[in-house]
């Protein structure tokens, strides 16, 4: 619940900077590698008596983890794209990797310190990383947040027609739902059952849920004629 409620005050806030979001990505990246070495030893440990069995839940777990990751990302993407077509504000908060490395020159011009060098260190890569993923995933959406549309209510209303659907499905692969999962699988020891599910339920789904989200951002984009 902690590593989620600083994104939910940042928006009951409406406020965000860029060292609060390189601060929640660090936090979020912790927590999931955090969960990684107990969990495979759980796996290992509950099926220890037969190799074979162990090995494969444990290729299971370590595909959990990878492409957990991954899941995380797309939600926020997703999200954040929504909110930018939705919200009569736009928002400081959608980080283009121009606008990075812009702010990066910047401080090297003014002689940058240890603490910036390194809160910049991985965030200058995971940006441009996240761009190429995401126009692969979707590439409607236009790559820079600066070259979205502008708000409008009919605008705002024709992508929620659109995206409702979508938007709710992306809400399930979030760390709010992948911690809330993780939380009551170890209550009810079922940890075998959410590695399963996160591994292979989750993965299969993305098979119906990547070709909604297409078709749903080129129905809204081609109509503002930048697809």
């Amino acid at each position: 619940m902690v590593d989620c409620s600083d994104g939910q005050l940042a928006r009951m806030r409406q406020s965000s900077s860029r060292f609060g979001r390189m601060l929640d990505g660090l936090v979020d990246a912790i927590v999931q590698l955090a969960v990684i070495p107990p969990v495979l030893a759980h796996l290992w440990m509950e099926h220890r008596a037969h190799p074979a069995e162990a090995a494969l839940w444990l290729a299971v777990g370590v595909v959990a983890v990878v492409t957990g990751s991954l899941h995380t990302t797309l939600y926020d993407h997703f999200k954040n794209v929504y909110l930018v077509h939705t919200q009569p504000t736009r928002r400081e908060g959608n980080d283009d990797p121009e606008d990075v490395e812009a702010h990066y020159a910047g401080l090297q011009s003014e002689g940058l310190r240890l603490f910036d060098a390194v809160r910049f260190f991985l965030y200058r890569r995971y940006v441009p990383q996240q761009r190429a993923l995401l126009g692969w995933i979707d590439p409607s959406i236009p790559s820079r947040f600066s070259a979205m549309p502008e708000y409008s209510i009919e605008r705002a209303a024709r992508y929620r027609l659109l995206h409702r659907g979508v938007m709710r499905a992306w809400s399930f692969y979030g760390i709010g739902t992948h911690i809330f999962g993780l939380g009551v699988a170890m209550m009810t020891d079922q940890l075998a059952l959410y590695v399963f599910f996160r591994a292979v339920v989750f993965n299969l789904a993305l098979l119906a849920l990547v070709p909604a989200q297409r078709r749903a951002s080129r129905a809204f984009f081609t109509r503002e004629g930048m697809s």
